[in-house]
């Protein structure tokens, strides 16, 4: 669940009741499902959590907070050397469930895409950059074994490599402006296609 369109904290559309979905569908789900099926998991040893969070936790997105906050990303340093996370939640739960049952056989990954064609990215073409979900599931499911923390699509890794290599302070200048061009557009095309 995200915003209808990107906008300061104490004007989302939907207000309160929108943020509280948005933090409760985001984080709720993989908490809960995690503590559910873990005991029978690991009475039979191997099989694998697979956690989704969003790149757009990669950075302090402006207009889209709590959507951005209570997704995941994970960050390991060229020289392997140290990982961080940006906007815990998704990610650290999977990464302390790692750890808590590797010894059990069970795998615990969390991917973290970007933009895909969906529902609620209203993405209408596919690309290279944009791949429809059977697209995307497929390479994702590729990645389980491989990395515990990825976009599960090699354009997207791309994509979010090449991002890190932007200075923070020009990132978060371009994606504030990303985010004021979809809050203008948005209530726009709802107005057009109100009047149809």
């Amino acid at each position: 669940m995200s915003y209808e369109y990107p906008d300061v904290l104490h004007k989302v559309d939907g207000g309160i009741d929108r943020l509280a979905n948005i933090t409760t569908i985001n984080t709720l789900p993989p908490t809960l499902l995690s503590a559910r099926i873990l005991p029978q998991m690991a009475a039979r040893k191997t099989r694998v959590i697979v956690n989704v969070g969003s790149s757009a936790s990669a950075n302090q997105m402006t207009l889209l907070d709590v959507y951005s906050t209570t997704k995941s990303r994970f960050v390991l340093n060229s020289d392997l050397s140290e990982c961080r996370y940006f906007q815990k939640y998704v990610s650290w739960l999977t990464a302390i469930i790692r750890k808590e049952y590797e010894s059990q056989g069970i795998i615990n990954q969390t991917i973290a895409p970007m933009m895909m064609d969906t529902k609620m990215s209203k993405v209408k073409r596919t690309s290279f950059f944009n791949p429809d979900g059977a697209k995307f599931a497929k390479s994702a499911l590729n990645t389980v074994g491989n990395s515990s923390d990825t976009t599960g699509y090699i354009s997207h890794q791309l994509q979010l490599e090449l991002m890190d290599l932007i200075p923070t302070f020009i990132r978060d200048k371009i994606l504030t402006n990303m985010s004021v061009g979809t809050r203008v557009v948005t209530p726009r095309k709802k107005e057009r296609q109100a009047k149809s």
